[in-house]
């Protein structure tokens, strides 16, 4: 699969905003300006909804040839790529930060929400906290399944109907009504505290990226590529500052980032994206240090705070400090173990296209 440069940058970028969003606090009341921390990246979380557009679209564009094994194939990429970094890292977190019982542990390893009756799109975390978005993308994934499994050329359409329906069927069943906040939940107590998760809106998302796909011949015939690549970039940047229809969900930081993506893929239609080494190198790292980087400062705080520099006090340098070090422990997760575990599913799926 040929990378798309621009979608690879706006996965490190993404993972960026999410890690200064979890350090904020450390520039916050150090300086004149109490609040510096919060007015920079207090939109951080905007990052999610990116990563969900992107995804979506990753796993039409993946997908595009059929094959007799294919689903087969889909399946062992998808847990090649996703698990071993989690549950090594899991594992390593919980080595050093015992958790409270062993149920948590086992949610966690399973990618199941701690706590379905707190609060959506959350629903108690996992252990490793940013961990809460990969059960909305295996969720995904098992749908995109089973629209494999219907029919390979609708594919698309069947997944979106098998996501949008359950949510808005659900959400009227419990609610009277459809809504599209990230926060929106079932009220009452439904029995089965997993399909809050099916109600979720922030599911609308994944059927963006699908659009993109779908739409990208079309996309490709846009003039003006280079006006509408500055005015989406220029809206997604005014509204990350100015909080604009803040909060997760696909009309709040879902249509920010419904809008970047769509500069970007317009603007790579139409010229050549050079290569740019260091937005490269961070979105080969994005997925290792997305997941990574909660663990890790969590194990700063409790256990390492005595670090030099890191124990000086808050500041843009403690900041960098931390960030610093999520990047090479990402770095190292990356290429000892995201990478290896890559060429073996590799390995095992040309096995599968051998059969």
């Amino acid at each position: 699969m040929n990378k798309i440069q621009s979608i690879h940058y706006l996965r490190g970028i993404a993972a960026l905003l999410v890690v200064a969003f979890h350090l904020r606090g450390l520039i916050n009341n150090a300086y004149a300006q109490k609040n510096l921390g919060d007015l920079l990246f207090f939109s951080g979380p905007s990052g999610v909804d990116l990563f969900f557009i992107i995804s979506g679209f990753i796993i039409a564009y993946s997908t595009a040839h059929k094959s007799n094994h294919a689903r087969s194939i889909f399946v062992v990429k998808r847990l090649f790529r996703v698990y071993p970094v989690y549950i090594i890292s899991l594992i390593l977190f919980c080595l050093v930060i015992v958790p409270n019982d062993i149920q948590s542990f086992i949610r966690s390893s399973l990618l199941i929400h701690l706590d379905y009756s707190k609060d959506a799109p959350f629903f108690g975390y996992s252990l490793i906290l940013p961990a809460w978005t990969l059960t909305y993308e295996l969720y995904f994934y098992f749908v995109f399944l089973i629209a494999m499994s219907i029919s390979h050329k609708y594919r698309l359409i069947i997944a979106s109907g098998l996501l949008l329906i359950p949510m808005a069927g659900l959400q009227a069943y419990y609610n009277g009504s459809v809504e599209l906040s990230g926060f929106t939940k079932l009220n009452g107590n439904p029995d089965i505290g997993f399909i809050k998760l099916l109600a979720s809106p922030m599911l609308l998302e994944f059927v963006y990226g699908m659009f993109f796909y779908w739409a990208i011949d079309y996309i490709k015939k846009v003039p003006h590529k280079n006006i509408i690549f500055f005015a989406c970039v220029s809206f997604a940047v005014c509204a990350f500052f100015a909080r604009y229809r803040f909060g997760y969900g696909p009309l709040n930081f879902g249509l920010w980032a419904f809008v970047l993506f769509l500069g970007c893929i317009v603007y790579e239609a139409g010229a050549e994206i050079k290569e740019n080494r260091v937005l490269n190198f961070l979105g080969d790292i994005s997925y290792s240090l997305y997941i990574t980087h909660g663990a890790v400062n969590a194990i700063l705080i409790r256990k390492l705070s005595w670090l030099p520099i890191y124990s000086s006090g808050p500041g843009f340098a403690k900041m960098l400090f931390a960030c610093s070090i999520f990047i090479v422990v990402a770095y190292i997760t990356y290429n000892f173990i995201e990478k290896p575990f890559i060429k073996l599913g590799r390995r095992f799926c040309n096995r599968i296209s051998a059969v």
